[in-house]
């Protein structure tokens, strides 16, 4: 899975094109300026696109802890790394770099960390999103885009029928009031 590239494949970039549209038209209504409208629309979508990028995406479903040692490129999108004690609780490995003694800290030798681990009984675990799921969050993440999206566009339309009936006195022209 591509977490990078993930919102420019499938389902999920024509979701994005249409609440990015939903989004700008939104805006326009309700600030009734280009310029403005485009800037809100494109500080808006940079937002929403980072927080699901960053938070909301890698938790679409619970992801899959897997033994470190059989993890290869393409198995899916690595979420974090984690050990396991000898009786199986989870704990960081900056917690257990700390405990390794200082020859093993500052040791040239890239599998010393590992080694140390193992020779504590510890197990190195990776936390992953299988490639196996990239349709089901192609679908979840369409499907929360597009009802974002008619919301929006159920808001546009309110906002600009709600306006249009004080065009007159928001033109600043003139009304014939003789009759």
């Amino acid at each position: 899975m591509l977490p990078l590239g993930f919102a420019l494949l499938g389902v999920a970039f024509a979701a994005w094109t249409v609440f990015c549209y939903a989004l700008a038209a939104f805006f326009g209504a309700l600030l009734r300026r280009t310029i403005p409208a485009m800037v809100a629309t494109l500080v808006a979508y940079v937002a929403l696109a980072t927080a699901t990028a960053v938070s909301i995406r890698p938790h679409y479903l619970p992801p899959v802890a897997v033994p470190s040692a059989s993890i290869n490129n393409s198995t899916g999108w690595v979420i974090s790394n984690f050990a396991r004690t000898p009786g199986g609780q989870p704990v960081s490995l900056n917690y257990l770099y700390s405990q390794l003694p200082a020859s093993v800290q500052k040791s040239p030798d890239q599998n010393a960390f590992s080694d140390g681990l193992t020779a504590h009984h510890y197990t190195q675990w990776t936390s992953i999103q299988p490639d196996s799921r990239f349709w089901p969050f192609q679908l979840i993440e369409g499907g929360w885009l597009l009802a974002l999206s008619v919301v929006l566009i159920a808001g546009t339309l309110g906002w600009s029928a709600g306006g249009e009936r004080d065009s007159g006195s928001l033109a600043g022209g003139t009304r014939d009031r003789s009759g």
